[in-house]
């Protein structure tokens, strides 16, 4: 670059700006050029370069420049045109010894010249071959002082044309006059090289288009410029967002247009785009910027049915895969009904942009659903776009049903039914077994959590097993998954013949005698399950099943069985059993032996309706009118045929007027109450979990509201105190029977007693540890004595027996009472664990 200045400036002074015209041989050489007027600007757009297909005069715009005379430059015109060009192009023929490049070259005339502004772009093109392979260089020169004012750019040169193109940028500060110089000065002698098609434009192109907005697969989407002349679909590219599904990564990716009508480029909105700013490049230079806005559009939901706490695919276009940029929004609701959308976050989609998976939550419910997707636009702030809402429902699925509560497992009951898609009003259908749908209820939204959706539902009271679905909005469960309970019956109300007031609470405690029909009221059980349906007594030392004798929609008529015994009476259906009401048996004698009776000598009673305890067992003799004497026997036996009732024979029997009658527990034959045997605690126990105290033992009464119980602190003084709490019944078990209480409050530990009737039973104690303060420490323990580990524990409800752990070890407890405990461990161990106290 310096060394043409220098040279072009040393020419200058040779010819003192006079232009030299030599004619040599065939061509015209240019030594020189004169300065002129500055020319005026070319119209943008226009070709600022004269006769550049050379169809006119080839000598008046052109000519051959060189610094000496050492070679020979002939410019001729050619009738190798480039294709597309007109019929004509330039040839320059050399020979002789090759110079430097910048020694010799085409350049343009005295009316070639024209106006360099600063700061602008100018794209030069031109078509160039020669008859071997060569070198040749282009730059812009100002035509007063023939200074470069660009760099050279230099081309190989092929034997074929080859099209060009370079834009160049003055490197000026304000506007000058210049030419276009080819230099070739190094060719080979006897090369001849060819130019046509010589265009140099002031790259003026601006877009004018601020935002094109449409969907993936749209075409001729319109960009308008200012002017796009000497420009064609080659020439233009489009930059847009891009997500390569090589790498995985958004990136940008240029298109060429698709087509261009007067100033207005045509694209399409490309697979893998995706909205943001768009640029467009003229050869190579930016043009401008607009917003890509792509509009996002859902096609396809896969499955077409959601499913809770489940993946769905989307089939959608127009989103954006940028981080945070797109989510589908769905409707989602609480257990209170409230509904409200929920934007998802894509977990993953494919590498075309044509599908998002989404993980649909626990509580989505049926709605429409669409997607929005945002992108920065050209001024740097988020445009959102979003699809259109397309409807979608949500398939309810169970797959777990338990009862609400423990022990509140009968027919009308509630259950619980776990499940996906269930929460938005749903509706509990039930089915009998012969597929027919037999009932539906209302449910309640119990819950709803990260995996499951959690529903409530009373069973039918009509009937003790069914199947369920659940329906949501039209929608219904796969029966195929239908979930099946079996509940128990409800034993309502047991009347007999006989009956008698409870003492605590006047209620009326039916009784009946061997042989005697009772009937039963009770829901769950169809008259078309008589046959698999059983009325279950207690007997001695066991239950004993009596057929159903008349069933009419739950009013059971049922005979008391010979060795029926007082106590609970049940149902059992389908192998479920009902809760228990009470039923006492009058004791009936069979047959007293011998006959007749000798006084004082020992007899026998055989009778039904007595059990095996004889401090419950009277024998009444009645000696006269006015006279009885009780007995007690000497031993009972229960067996297969009644019981035998052994006794001796008082001595006061009178031959005519003496009678007898049997009395067991509260009843005697002839219907009259005695006194029941004294209530005894065995132990108690309490579930924190569910809040039920159940207390052990025997001599309760069988009607849970003459058990009255007191309930007691476990301080010093052990206190009284009235908890809240809900009697649940009493049981019979193998060891004797229950009572269990649900404590309604947080009373947890303590003592209890029970009073039946004027007895009062004995105390027992029930309830966790509770530990308050633990205190640990090396000292001399004079029990031991050593130095060891020590540890004192204060706290309630210790009981006077029991263990201490520290950690994984055992501690040798030297003191114990209800509050405090002191207990010793090897020093090393002292600190191992956590202190742990407890009681048989």
């Amino acid at each position: 670059m310096n060394y043409l200045s220098s040279l072009k400036a040393k020419i200058k002074s040779i010819v003192s700006l006079l232009l030299i015209v030599s004619v040599v041989a065939q061509g015209v050489v240019l030594t020189a050029n004169a300065a002129d007027a500055v020319p005026l600007p070319t119209k943008p757009g226009a070709n600022m370069i004269k006769g550049g297909s050379f169809e006119t005069d080839l000598y008046t715009s052109w000519g051959v420049w060189q610094t000496a005379a050492t070679r020979q430059y002939t410019l001729f015109r050619s009738y190798e045109p480039a294709f597309g060009q007109g019929s004509y192009a330039a040839g320059v023929e050399v020979s002789g010894a090759a110079g430097n490049r910048a020694s010799a070259g085409l350049v343009g005339s005295k009316s070639n010249s024209f106006l360099m502004e600063a700061g602008k772009q100018y794209w030069l093109r031109y078509y160039a071959k020669a008859s071997v392979p060569s070198k040749l260089s282009v730059y812009l020169e100002n035509s007063s002082t023939y200074v470069p004012r660009t760099p050279l750019f230099e081309q190989s040169v092929g034997t074929d044309y080859n099209e060009y193109s370079q834009i160049v940028v003055p490197e000026i500060t304000a506007s000058e006059p210049g030419l276009l110089v080819f230099a070739f000065g190094d060719i080979a002698s006897g090369t001849t090289m060819f130019i046509d098609g010589v265009s140099l434009v002031e790259l003026s192109s601006k877009l004018a288009t601020s935002e094109v907005r449409g969907s993936i697969g749209d075409t001729r989407k319109a960009l308008q410029f200012n002017n796009l002349s000497y420009l064609t679909e080659n020439d233009i590219e489009v930059e847009l967002p891009y997500y390569n599904p090589t790498s995985g990564q958004p990136e940008r990716k240029k298109f060429r247009i698709d087509s261009m009508t007067g100033a207005v480029a045509y694209f399409s909105f490309y697979q893998q785009t995706f909205g943001g700013v768009g640029k467009v490049y003229i050869k190579g230079q930016l043009a401008g910027q607009f917003n890509y806005n792509v509009v996002p559009k859902i096609i396809e939901l896969i499955p077409s049915m959601l499913e809770a706490d489940q993946d769905a695919t989307i089939r959608v276009t127009g989103f954006s895969p940028a981080t945070d940029a797109s989510f589908v929004v769905v409707r989602v609701t609480d257990k209170t009904g409230k509904q409200w959308d929920n934007w998802l976050k894509p977990i993953r989609f494919d590498s075309q942009l044509n599908y998002v998976t989404v993980k649909l939550p626990t509580g989505v419910v049926a709605g429409s659903m669409f997607m929005q997707t945002s992108f920065q636009n050209v001024a740097g702030k988020s445009t959102e776009n979003r699809t259109a809402a397309v409807a979608y429902k949500v398939k309810p699925v169970i797959y777990k049903m338990v009862w609400s509560q423990r022990g509140y497992d009968q027919v009308g009951d509630k259950l619980l039914i776990y499940g996906k898609g269930i929460a938005n009003r749903p509706v509990v259908t039930y089915w009998n077994s012969q597929g027919k749908a037999i009932g539906t209820e209302t449910a309640k939204v119990v819950d709803i959590f990260e995996k499951d959706e959690l529903i409530e539902v009373k069973a039918l009271k009509n009937a003790n097993s069914a199947t369920v679905t659940v329906t949501v909005n039209g929608v219904v469960s796969d029966k195929g998954q239908a979930l099946s309970y079996s509940a128990k019956p409800r034993l309502k109300t047991i009347a007999a013949k006989n009956s008698r007031f409870s003492t605590e609470t006047a209620e009326r405690l039916p009784a009946a005698a061997i042989g005697e029909t009772i009937t039963l009221t009770a829901e769950g059980v169809n008259p078309d399950a008589s046959s698999s349906t059983a009325i279950e007594f207690q007997g001695y030392g066991q239950r004993v099943a009596a057929p159903v004798l008349k069933n009419a929609n739950g009013v059971i008529s049922v005979v008391v069985p010979n060795s029926a015994q007082t106590g609970f009476v049940a149902i059992v259906m389908n192998g479920q059993k009902s809760n228990y009401l009470p039923l006492e048996i009058i004791p009936k004698i069979v047959n007293v032996t011998p006959e007749p009776v000798q006084p004082g000598q020992p007899m026998l009673i055989t009778a039904y309706g007595v059990g095996s305890n004889i401090n419950l067992a009277k024998v009444i003799f009645t000696l006269t009118t006015s006279e009885k004497v009780e007995v007690t026997p000497s031993s009972l036996t229960v067996g297969a045929n009644g019981t035998v009732v052994s006794l001796t024979a008082p001595m006061a029997i009178s031959n005519k007027y003496s009678s007898v009658n049997l009395r067991y527990d509260r009843w005697q034959d002839d219907g009259k109450v005695s006194l029941s045997v004294r209530p005894t605690v065995t132990d108690a126990q309490i579930d924190l979990n569910t809040g039920i105290l159940t207390i052990r033992g025997y001599g309760f009464s069988i009607n849970p509201r003459e058990n009255v119980i007191t309930y007691k602190y476990a301080d010093q003084n052990h206190t009284v105190i009235n908890p809240k709490v809900q009697m649940i019944g009493v049981y019979p078990t193998v060891d004797g029977q229950e009572i269990r209480v649900k404590i309604l409050d947080t009373y947890h530990y303590g003592y209890v007693s029970v009073r039946v009737g004027d007895y009062t039973s004995n105390e027992s104690d029930f309830g966790p540890v509770s530990i308050r303060k633990v205190v640990r420490s090396v000292e001399f323990v004079k029990e031991l004595n050593q130095v060891t580990g020590a540890v004192y524990i204060y706290g309630y409800n210790f009981g006077t027996e029991g263990g201490v752990r520290v950690g994984s070890t055992w501690a040798n407890v030297i003191y114990r009472s209800e509050f405090y405990i002191v207990a010793t461990i090897d020093q090393n161990l002292l600190n191992s664990g956590p202190v742990i106290v407890t009681k048989p």
